[in-house]
């Protein structure tokens, strides 16, 4: 991964802060409405933003005329000593296409790892409590997970979720998307 992070960076193709698999965009809204917001009614939700893959593709230093000679995607392969894939969560960034003034009845936005069997892993990473947040449109909000986090040991399967739910009488969540910033 090294190599593959120096090369990528030298290339160019990462900046500063970046991970192998940097920007990988999401978006959570409601396609029935116009604002796109998604509706008290809908709530809890939970939308998969991304699910870690079972093997990633090569790098300049592999492939088929690369040393040592491979295929297309690295996958696990003990015999090669090539390991199964991890992913760790870098950072969320996110923004949302409305204002919202922090109010007792609102919503909360978290963050849940799910297992490849569909089991809740660990604890939620709370993104936005509405009760105690104002929102301004179109803000950049970031959102670096603790190095203890859940999400900075994800196996070949594992989902990263968006939860909505509500908090006091509850209202409705604007829509909000983003990127993922992961290292695998």
């Amino acid at each position: 991964m090294a190599k593959r992070k120096s090369y990528e960076i030298a290339q160019g193709q990462q900046g500063q802060y970046a991970g192998v698999n940097a920007g990988l965009n999401f978006q959570v809204a409601d396609a029935g409405n116009a604002a796109q917001s998604i509706p008290v009614a809908a709530f809890p939700v939970e939308i998969p933003l991304w699910i870690c893959p079972d093997r990633v593709t090569q790098d300049a230093f592999g492939g088929a005329t690369g040393f040592p000679a491979q295929g297309l995607y690295n996958d696990v392969n003990p015999s090669a000593n090539e390991p199964a894939v991890r992913a760790a969560l870098d950072r969320i960034i996110f923004a949302f296409n409305a204002a919202f003034a922090a109010a007792a009845a609102s919503f909360l936005i978290s963050l849940r790892r799910r297992d490849s069997t569909g089991a809740a892993v660990g604890a939620l990473l709370t993104l936005l409590d509405g009760t105690v947040t104002t929102i301004v449109a179109f803000q950049r909000i970031v959102i670096i997970p603790a190095a203890a986090s859940v999400f900075r040991a994800m196996n070949v399967g594992d989902s990263i979720n968006a939860v909505i739910t509500i908090q006091g009488a509850g209202a409705a969540c604007p829509a909000f998307g983003g990127t993922l910033d992961l290292q695998m």
